[in-house]
């Protein structure tokens, strides 16, 4: 996957806990259902400018890509969107994702 993505001119880059950064992480929080948690990238990951897709399985509520796409702006790359497998219609996750293009393979 990284080699495609090169090749269309973005780059990969993986959220990570905290326990496994050896360099100082950008950080964002963000509150779900059932309390919060926090998404963490290198400083470094992306370079200044960078165009980011965010790419994840399941849209449910919003809140993770919400902080991810926090995240990208965060440490100074631009969002260009969001892609998921699935995308849970029922519980309104994609109302929270405003400013560039929400895909999903399925809904339910």
């Amino acid at each position: 996957m990284r080699q495609s993505l090169w090749k269309s001119g973005l780059d990969s880059s993986r959220r990570e806990s905290q326990a496994s950064f050896r360099g100082k992480p950008g950080v964002t929080t963000t509150l779900l259902e059932y309390g919060t948690d926090a998404l963490e990238a290198h400083e470094d990951a992306f370079a200044l400018g960078a165009r980011v897709l965010v790419v994840d399985d399941v849209l449910a509520t919003g809140g993770t890509a919400e902080a991810a796409a926090s995240l990208v702006r965060l440490l100074g790359a631009e969002l260009i969107g969001w892609s998921f497998l699935l995308e849970l219609d029922f519980l309104h996750g994609r109302k929270r994702l405003t400013g560039a293009p929400v895909e999903a393979i399925s809904r339910l």
